[in-house]
């Protein structure tokens, strides 16, 4: 009886480690059950994205680039977004109450420096914006103006 118990016992054992091998070789490497992505996907999907945006250009609802020279202001209007993608800026901030840093969860207040491709939101239509020290470029969507 006992010989029969183990028997069994390795045949359980054997047909739960060869089902076991059965899903692990399941999916071939790139179908839809194992995917496979390599960088010439995740650059054309991006590419694919960013082309439905307006390709970099002022699309319905979509973001603007803007160079501004050393010294311009950019003031955004009550709910624009910022990302300053080159060059260094402080902000600027007539309230004293910030403007949002949504990357990091903080402010950025007067006179501060405004961090590199950090996600930044004007909260009101007050005066709030940044300043170039140096030459900059700045994404954007929503509302803004640039002065000298």
């Amino acid at each position: 009886m006992k010989r029969i118990i183990a028997i069994v016992g390795i045949a359980v054992l054997l047909a739960a480690i060869y089902t076991g091998f059965g899903w692990a070789n399941s999916g071939s490497p790139g179908s839809s059950s194992d995917p496979l992505v390599t960088r010439s996907f995740v650059e054309r999907y991006v590419s694919d994205r960013l082309a439905g945006l307006g390709g970099g250009q002022a699309a319905a609802g979509g973001w603007e680039i803007e160079e501004i020279k050393a010294g311009g202001i950019f003031e955004g209007a009550a709910g624009t977004e910022v990302v300053l993608r080159s060059g260094r800026a402080t902000c600027i901030d007539p309230s004293k109450s910030g403007i949002l840093n949504m990357t990091k969860g903080d402010n950025v207040h007067n006179g501060q420096k405004i961090p590199s491709n950090n996600m930044l939101i004007i909260p009101r239509d007050d005066g709030r914006g940044i300043k170039a020290e140096t030459e900059i470029i700045i994404m954007y969507k929503g509302a803004g103006t640039i002065s000298y």
